[in-house]
């Protein structure tokens, strides 16, 4: 794997514990309270092969060495929709008994789950037709959520969140109505509380009528107020299991960290 700051030009190339295609990680930081110094770590979970149990297995990044962390939750992870905000990463996620959709987040110092943060709404998880999470600068968290049954969308946005309470309030920005996006899954979408206006990015099978065959069309467009969709123009993706995903990225001058060498003679 490889970790890149687009900003700084630098990357960081990591030996990923095993190479196993069904796992999936994330970056994450944390600030050491004493040294101010920020640190980097990546996250690796997985389902056992039972299925029922989620592994996790975390990275630190400057020494690249594995450990096996020990998380015991009763919920499972919305592994679509996951975003990174101040370090912290947020997955939706849904209780393991009545299967309703709440969001929790992980802390990469304390390396576990925080507690529940409840949606503008709860619903069990097959109640809904799009479901995602998206950042709004550097400061929010945004859900976009549509019910079956129903072409209606909505995009709510938290306050500042509290780093020390982890208190929300969500307010509706914007309601959509239009059945020409949101139901393929792996949505992914910014949002402009002052324009009112989305970027949406999600992939879609299309049938050629007269070949019968299926393809995958990668979708990017814009949608407002008006509820007019404008499709951007986007190469085409021949890959089935890659989806566009649009990810929120803030310019950082924080230095990837460097595995540290041992001085020789001479140096």
């Amino acid at each position: 794997m490889v970790v890149w700051n687009p900003f700084m030009g630098q990357t960081r190339w990591v030996q990923p514990i095993a190479r196993d295609q069904t796992h999936k990680y994330v970056l994450g930081s944390y600030q050491d309270i004493k040294s101010r110094i920020t640190s980097y770590k990546i996250l690796r979970y997985r389902y056992t092969l039972c299925g029922s149990k989620l592994a996790f297995e975390i990275c630190e990044l400057y020494s690249s060495s594995w450990r096996v962390l020990d998380i015991t939750m009763d919920f499972d992870l919305y592994h679509n929709s996951c975003v990174s905000l101040k370090g912290k990463t947020y997955w939706l996620t849904f209780d393991k008994k009545d299967r309703e959709l709440d969001m929790f987040s992980f802390d990469y110092a304390t390396e576990s789950f925080g507690n529940r943060m409840p949606l503008p709404y709860q619903f069990p998880r097959c109640s809904y037709e799009t479901v995602a999470l998206s950042v709004v600068r550097e400061e929010k968290l945004s859900v976009l959520l549509q019910l079956r049954g129903t072409s209606r969308k909505e995009i709510w946005v938290t306050n500042k969140i509290n780093e020390t309470t982890q208190v929300l309030s969500w307010s509706k920005v914007l309601t959509l109505d239009n059945s020409d996006f949101g139901y393929c899954p792996g949505l992914s979408f910014f949002v402009d509380e002052e324009k009112k206006q989305v970027l949406c990015f999600e992939k879609c099978r299309v049938f050629h009528i007269h070949t019968n065959d299926e393809v995958f069309e990668n979708k990017v467009y814009t949608v407002g107020e008006d509820n007019k969709v404008t499709q951007l123009r986007f190469e085409q993706s021949f890959c089935p299991k890659m989806d566009p995903y649009v990810f929120g990225y803030v310019p950082s001058l924080v230095q990837i960290e460097q595995p540290r060498r041992k001085r020789k003679r001479g140096d």
